[in-house]
């Protein structure tokens, strides 16, 4: 007979981890995938293996969630303690999973048979491995994605002997720690042979004609049964009640029998309506559920009507006296004596404080990532993770016997200020597998010879080239190692240049003028250079202990782009040049914390800061935000809005000119003339190519002596421009939150079958839904149209052209889930944050800009769940060139921190068109975008330092075999990537680091790869010394030197040309004898030495 415990909702993951002290092992039923979530989350803060099984797939055809559950079934087979499902998971016929594969260090297997075993076991073979579920064979190495966050197995053998297994980062393919052996579990879809069909359906297609039972066949075996028809055959017997030996524990049995018949109304309805459609239903998805009713061990709710035996758990809500709260060795002490053990949610750079108070009075604190199950007595944990509990009480359990609170309820003393921890770069890491790789019959220009059209890779003398083909079908075969002298061909949508002729010295003639406008344009931008290094500005103070108060009090670890970004801003603040810098980062990335450390240091200095942002909403969002943060500090933060009465306006603007308002936040109505500050010392700009003209002047003109940060997550191309040629600093957050999803991009022909479908898979999983519409006049009938689609859909409708209080009252009622879909323009595009927002529908995506589309499917996935954004256009094949390239580009930078490539794809559509607004006539056409922003960039560098730029210039030449192999990576897009990324590296790290990647990816290096490695290292360091060109042969080695060598001594270096068999070869060539190319690396080395 179940056992009824009655408790807070608080309480519930408190519930779990005593009863798993108590029992052992539990199934957890929660009433619905959210509850299930917020339940998982919770336990997280314990030493628990906890797994979450809620297969929602099963609601509806496409809704998405298949993954999560493949993942859940595939970690069964890993005993977890506590797994945590819905009605639907705990009821439904499991497949049987009790085949594995263990592999152990040093025994035998054959390659073949592992693949051939994975690919039973459910696993998809491919090139490179980036997701689980996936399995790569490369030669003697075999790479498996298991369900390990972010990693994989990887396996190396030397003939049958399994050598060596580690872990490695599915992120940039490099090895992690060493492993014994590695479970690689059953997927919930493994391959159905052949020889098994006929049995599995036989046994399941009861009721089906012959002809019915060779269509279900043939569908088997060619996969396009999709997988809600495929879990009928392999659905097994039991449940996970009877596949494991645990206690049972049900959440609120009420309102699980509630949603439980919904999800089975769900799958009658879908299922009806597919026959009707038309569609081949061979099975009853519902005989795959067991209709017997259980009897749980527990039954826990906040509330029960009516029970045999209700045992109380509970809940001691109490606050500390103010005037007890900055006296923290008394609480800490009151509360050892009191509980059997303390648990103190603190912000990262509150733990040593707490430490240390802790030492001081006898009161030794541990500081965990996760807490144990069991607390001893006197136990006193510390743990970082204070947005796991935010209350300013301490809770308290009597059955528990433990008091949890956060540090919150202490007002801890200011500590020395610590520096943002900054971790090395990881997007140069990352960036192999992101590579834009050429297509054949695309334009590219060569710095030598002109625009050709690319036709592919070709061998030319062992070595692997890329084939040009120019005007008169003339051919021009460049080697990888001289990749960098190709650029793509990017102007204006519809420019068709005419193809260079290597027969004539047009090319020259072009290369001449465009040089010569170069010339003009860099001096330009110089003298802004200029302008801006006269202008002074009054240094801020960093290390004050306001500041150091604000940055303890944030609650979560910087990631390391954001750390540096911070850094950089903190710089630019501490210096005498007025600070200008562009913030680039994803939305919910963490700009808007790296704005308010700026705004806190001008405080703090005495001074003022703005926000600010071009729509209401947004504005009202900062606010929130800003008032939040600083909420324990005593800073002022206002806002100017039109919807405040003029009164409170006029009380804002006297306020904000007599210094008694610190921060200001507002829209365009911070640029009146009527806004007067004391002392502005810092400008956040949000967006500010949402600007209309005139106001993107009155903020030239607002930030020219202030200090100024423009955050984005799209950059516009003059901001691009600015920051690729090194005029404006900028920063770049590209490190999503750990707990962030990528998004899945749908780019479809408007169907309302795919629209009723996304709505409802969305709500089947306890969400709500974006559905933008661009047009005003449009959304009554879209709103008729959704009604009838879905009877019951609550809408929410919101408009540019709303009365302000309407549509912020709109926007709280969608917040406070009082509608399920909110039908909107793209006001959404900025401010709007719901985590629970998973799904955006966008109609007539053609008409949108990159910029707005990427923006818009920004605003779901803000949670740790996988969202997705629908994109529909009337008609895939009526898409203007720039329409189709734009969709294909947001499709493809589907992973998360990819606005800024985003941003350059859009420069690339839309043109350069003229660099900084000033005019190239023409110019820039004749060697295309690339190419000239490049040589700009070079002739401004050489300017400022004095110093020629050779680096577009410098040409390898050589007799020996320097490819990578097809034998030795296949795949000839990687291959490419790796040549590509080769032919760009700079530095000796770089070169080092790719090349334990190869290593660690594909083997043992050949030696023709070796060599390719080799060369690029003498490159490098010949590139220090000016070099133009090398030539490396078998016995000897010829350098060119370029204008900017001039050594120290001519002496020394007629003495090195003596000791090295060295001699002139033309003005500037140097060729030395080598017996061994070995020692080509250390002549170069001596020539830097006479510099």
């Amino acid at each position: 007979m179940a056992e009824f415990i009655e408790t807070s909702p608080d309480a519930f993951p408190i519930i779990t981890v005593d009863l798993f002290n108590k029992y052992g092992r539990l199934i957890v039923e929660m009433p619905n995938f959210r509850d299930a979530s917020v339940l998982v989350s919770a336990l997280s803060a314990f030493r628990l293996k906890t797994l979450m099984f809620a297969p929602q797939f099963l609601l509806l055809e496409r809704s998405g969630e298949e993954r999560d559950a493949q993942k859940a079934f595939a970690e069964m087979s890993a005993n977890p303690d506590v797994i945590v499902t819905t009605p639907l998971g705990g009821r439904l016929f499991l497949p049987d999973n009790s085949t594995e594969l263990v592999l152990k260090k040093n025994s035998y297997y054959r390659i073949s048979e592992v693949a051939r075993i994975l690919t039973e076991l459910g696993y998809r073979k491919v090139q490179i491995v980036r997701d689980a579920g996936e399995f790569a064979v490369r030669g003697d190495i075999i790479d498996i994605g298991i369900f390990v966050a972010g990693k994989g197995a990887r396996l190396e053998f030397f003939d049958e002997e399994l050598e060596n297994i580690s872990l490695f980062w599915l992120s940039n393919q490099r090895n992690g720690r060493p492993l014994d052996e590695v479970t690689v579990p059953q997927l919930m879809f493994p391959e159905i042979l052949r020889n098994d069909w006929q049995k599995v359906l036989e046994e399941k297609a009861e009721g089906l004609s012959m002809q019915q039972l060779l269509e279900t066949e043939e569908l088997v075996s060619s996969g396009s049964l999709p997988k809600w028809d495929i879990f009928p055959l392999i659905a097994g017997n039991g449940t996970l009640y009877s596949r494991f030996k645990a206690k049972t524990v049900r959440f609120e049995k009420l309102k699980a029998e509630t949603y439980v018949s919904g999800d089975f109304e769900k799958i009658d309805t879908e299922r009806k309506k597919r026959i009707e459609e038309g569609h081949f239903v061979p099975f009853d998805i519902k005989s795959c559920f067991s209709d017997e009713s259980r009897e749980f061990d527990f039954e826990v709710s906040s509330f029960f009507s009516s029970a045999e035996s209700i045992k109380k758990f509970p809940v001691t809500h109490k606050a500390v006296p103010v005037k007890l709260q900055s006296d923290t060795s008394f609480v800490l002490n009151k509360l050892s004596k009191e509980n059997k053990g303390l648990v103190i949610f603190a912000k990262p750079n509150e733990i040593d404080v707490l430490k240390e108070i802790g030492e001081k009075n006898d009161i030794p604190m541990v500081n965990v990532e996760a807490l144990p199950v069991y607390l001893n007595y006197g136990d006193v944990f510390l743990i970082d993770k204070k947005e796991w509990f935010a209350s300013d009480e301490i809770v308290t359990l009597p059955d528990f016997e433990t008091a949890f609170f956060s540090s919150e309820i202490f007002k801890l003393s200011a500590s020395k200020n610590k520096k943002s921890e900054i971790k090395p770069d990881e997007n140069f890491e990352n960036r192999i597998f992101e590579l834009n790789s050429l297509k054949p019959g695309e334009l590219v220009v060569h710095y030598k010879f002109g625009i050709g059209v690319y036709e592919g890779t070709a061998v030319v003398n062992g070595t692997d080239c890329l084939a040009l083909r120019y005007e008169n079908d003339d051919k021009i075969y460049i080697p990888v190692y001289n990749m960098h002298y190709i650029y793509r061909y990017r102007w204006e949508e519809g420019v068709f240049p005419k193809i260079s002729s290597i027969r004539t010295a047009l090319w020259q003639q072009t290369m001449t003028r465009v040089r010569r406008e170069i010339e003009k344009v860099a001096a330009q931008i110089l003298e802004l250079y200029a302008q801006r290094s006269i202008d002074k500005a009054e240094p801020m103070k960093i290390d004050t202990p306001l500041y150091g108060e604000f940055l303890r009090d944030f609650p979560f670890r910087e990631t390391p782009d954001q750390a540096r970004s911070i850094n950089e801003l903190e710089h630019d603040l501490s210096g005498r040049e007025i600070t200008d810098r562009l913030l680039c980062g994803d939305v919910g990335f963490g700009k808007t914390e790296v704005a308010m450390r700026g705004c806190m240091i001008a405080v703090a200095n005495g001074r003022q800061a703005a926000v600010l942002a071009p729509t209401t909403v947004l504005a009202f969002q900062h606010l929130r935000t800003f008032r939040e943060r600083f909420a324990k500090l005593p800073v002022r933060i206002e806002m100017l809005s039109r919807l405040y009465d003029k009164s409170k306006q006029n009380q804002v603007l006297r306020d904000l000119e007599n210094g008694r308002v610190d921060i200001i936040v507002g829209t365009h109505r911070l640029l009146g003339k009527d806004v007067k500050f004391r002392d502005l010392g810092f400008l956040v700009i949000d967006e500010e190519h949402r600007f209309g003209v005139t106001h993107k002047e009155l903020i030239k003109e607002m930030k020219r002596d202030v200090a100024t940060l423009s955050m984005t997550a799209t950059p516009i191309p003059r901001t691009l421009q600015m920051s690729l040629l090194g005029i404006r600093k900028s920063s770049f957050i590209k490190t999503a939150p750990s707990d962030r999803k990528n998004i899945q991009t749908f780019v479809l022909e408007y169907s309302e079958e795919i629209i009723k479908e996304a709505i409802l898979s969305e709500l089947a999983r306890d969400g709500q839904v974006y559905f933008v519409h661009n047009r005003i006049a449009g959304l009554d009938d879209i709103k008729l149209r959704l009604t009838q689609l879905i009877p019951g859909l609550r809408i929410a409708v919101a408009h540019g052209q709303m009365e302000p209080e309407q549509l912020e009252k709109v926007m709280v009622s969608f917040v406070n889930r009082d509608y399920d879909l909110l039908l909107a323009t793209s006001l959404i595009e900025s401010g709007i944050d719901i985590p629970l927002v998973n799904t955006i529908i966008i109609n007539r995506a053609d008409m949108f800009g990159m910029a707005q589309l990427y923006q818009l499917r920004g605003r779901v996935g803000r949670w740790n769940r996988e969202a997705k954004a629908y994109l529909f256009v009337p008609n895939l094949n009526n898409l203007t060139q720039e329409s189709y390239a734009r969709l294909s580009t947001i499709k493809r930078f589907d992973k998360l921190g990819h606005g800024y490539d985003v941003a350059m794809e859009d420069l690339n559509i839309r043109g350069g068109g003229n660099i900084l607004g000033i005019s190239q006539s023409g110019k820039l056409k004749g060697v295309g975008y690339d190419m000239y922003l490049e040589m700009l960039k070079n002739r401004i560098d050489e300017l400022k330092n004095g110093t020629p730029h050779i680096e577009n210039e410098f040409e390898i030449s050589t007799d020996l075999n320097a490819t990578i192999p097809e034998s030795y990576i296949s795949d000839t897009e990687v291959r490419m990537g790796f040549y590509r990324k080769i032919a760009d590296l700079r530095t000796l790290d770089e070169l080092n680091w790719i090349k334990e990647t190869l290593l660690e990816m594909f083997g043992k290096i050949p030696d023709e790869t070796e060599n390719l490695i080799y060369l690029t290292r003498i490159k490098i360091q010949a590139m220090k010394c000016g070099a133009a060109a090398i030539s490396v042969g078998k016995n000897d080695f010829t350098i060119t030197l370029g204008a900017s060598f001039i050594p120290k001594s001519m002496d020394a270096l007629f003495e090195l040309l003596d000791k090295n068999e060295g001699s002139f070869q033309g003005e500037n060539s140097i060729k030395f004898k080598v017996g061994n190319i070995r020692k080509i690396e250390e002549i170069i080395d001596k020539i830097n030495g006479l510099l």
